[in-house]
């Protein structure tokens, strides 16, 4: 069974010319060149050069809103009754990696009473500072939460080696131009026996699929200005390589991971087509064109995310 059979449940009402654009659309994601963008390298991206620019979460109320919102759809992909099974049996102490605008402390602080520490570690944690200092009032002045800036390529603060039964984070890695040194960063902060949580995903495999060729074409051209901005900074196929660098760390004893597909919609869609544009502001209006005419020819979406649980 092909990924597009897997991601579209509705198959059989799609016509052969359509299904044939859906087949094809993650072909054209991988193969498409964009004037002033090239085709993504997986060996160049682990190895960005140390002068570039690339595209990092902005701090402006628009893109943290938007983040806010991809934080509530995918909760459930992210809060599995596994997960939460693991946040309550590890939950004495939180570090979250890349902790940002708080879309994760929200629900977990809420939803996990037993947590006792919770560390937000972001290395724009200033950035953010004020606005969550007004969010969590409560658990800040009681010391249930606190903010730490600091850069998890850089070796792990003192104060906090050793001291989490469970580090989390969410798309994370693939920000970082050596994502091997935040993985060992999250391995310093775990007691022995703690749990690494986290996700990455794969944007060789993130598609929207409709029934026009042309708006197939022009969707892939998007992926790959978007991936040729990232690779400065990261690597927006890190999905690809998650599983295996942290096999080859060698910090943990137990390694689970699995390959999660999200529910074809349209709304994975339009989260999709928020990220893009958030990313691309130059073709930000082309974008909003793209998907107003999404609604009459979409077909199906295909997301696909890493989960790794590792135990220390």
């Amino acid at each position: 069974m092909s990924a597009i059979q897997k991601s579209v449940s509705t198959a059989d009402t799609i016509s052969a010319a359509e299904f044939s654009a859906a087949e094809s659309v993650l072909a054209a994601i991988q193969s498409v060149q964009v004037e002033g963008a090239k085709k993504p390298d997986l060996q160049s991206m682990a190895n960005p050069s140390s002068d570039a620019v690339g595209y990092v979460h902005g701090v402006s109320q628009t893109e943290q809103s938007r983040l806010l919102e991809q934080g509530e759809l995918l909760r459930p992909v992210v809060y599995s009754a596994e997960i939460a099974k693991i946040l309550e049996s590890h939950s004495s102490r939180v570090v979250e990696l890349g902790s940002g605008s708080g879309t994760n402390m929200v629900y977990v602080l809420s939803q996990y009473v037993g947590i006792r520490r919770y560390t937000a570690v972001d290395f724009n944690q200033d950035a953010y500072r004020g606005q969550l200092e007004k969010t969590f009032q409560n658990e800040l002045s009681s010391k249930r939460l606190s903010l730490e800036q600091a850069d998890i390529q850089q070796p792990c603060a003192e104060h906090l080696k050793g001291e989490a039964g469970t580090v989390f984070f969410t798309w994370v890695l693939e920000h970082l131009k050596e994502p091997k040194k935040g993985i060992q960063y999250a391995a310093d902060c775990l007691q022995p026996g703690g749990c690494l949580i986290g996700f990455e995903c794969d944007w060789h495999v993130a598609g929207i699929v409709t029934s026009d060729a042309q708006l197939n074409q022009q969707y892939a051209g998007f992926v790959q200005s978007f991936c040729a901005k990232q690779q400065g900074s990261g690597n927006p196929h890190y999905g690809q390589c998650f599983e295996q660098d942290v096999r080859e760390s060698g910090l943990f004893t137990e390694i689970q991971s699995q390959k999660i597909q999200l529910e074809s919609s349209m709304q994975f869609a339009n989260m999709l087509l928020n990220i893009l544009s958030g990313a691309l502001l130059e073709s930000k209006e082309e974008i909003e064109a793209y998907r107003q005419k999404l609604l009459d020819v979409f077909v199906s979406t295909h997301v696909e995310v890493t989960r790794i649980v590792a135990k220390k």
